[in-house]
């Protein structure tokens, strides 16, 4: 009888185990449960004082929307929502500089230079239950410095003589970032 019963107790114990919650209950921390989308970019002073920059972006819903952006106040937008909410996710963002009005370009030194820098980060990500991003599509200013031999996330002309450079791009457009 004793071995019989000594036979049962894995049995037992298995059935022990197999009693607790359902997993149903416990949510699995890598499904994909929300979209995440992120616009950011940041001129710098220089290229502010001769600049406008304008964003025209998308937001999940396909909602568009510009903005003006300066060195004071950067681009940095975050939408999340749930997949299940949207059907087909959108994203796309395109920032354009623009000559500021009023320059007179003409009278502008010969040799004044000035660094006409930005910097952006643009992403479109599923998340999952624990938080962490899948990336649909991204992009970024970091870039390898080959002197210092880091990343940096700076990019555009430094030190370019002003009435040359404002004289070749009155506009330009330094972002873009679209769904394909």
């Amino acid at each position: 009888m004793k071995k019989f019963f000594y036979l049962l107790l894995p049995l037992f114990a298995l059935t022990l185990i197999s009693c607790g919650d359902e997993e149903g209950d416990i949510p699995d921390p890598y499904q994909k449960t929300k979209y995440y989308l992120h616009y950011w970019f940041e001129p710098s002073a220089d290229f502010s004082t001769y600049y406008d920059f304008t964003a025209k972006y998308v937001n999940l819903y396909g909602d568009t929307i510009i903005t003006t952006i300066t060195d004071k106040a950067p681009l940095n937008v975050e939408y999340q929502a749930a997949i299940k909410d949207v059907p087909d996710v959108n994203y796309g963002c395109i920032v354009t500089a623009t000559l500021k009005s009023g320059i007179a370009v003409g009278s502008i030194a010969d040799d004044l230079k000035a660094d006409f820098l930005y910097k952006y980060e643009m992403e479109a990500s599923k998340m999952d239950n624990s938080g962490e991003h899948y990336p649909i599509a991204h992009t970024y200013s970091k870039h390898l410095d080959p002197i210092v031999g880091d990343f940096v996330w700076e990019i555009g002309a430094q030190g370019a003589p002003v009435k040359k450079y404002l004289t070749s791009y009155p506009k330009k457009e330094l972002v873009s970032f679209l769904k394909k």
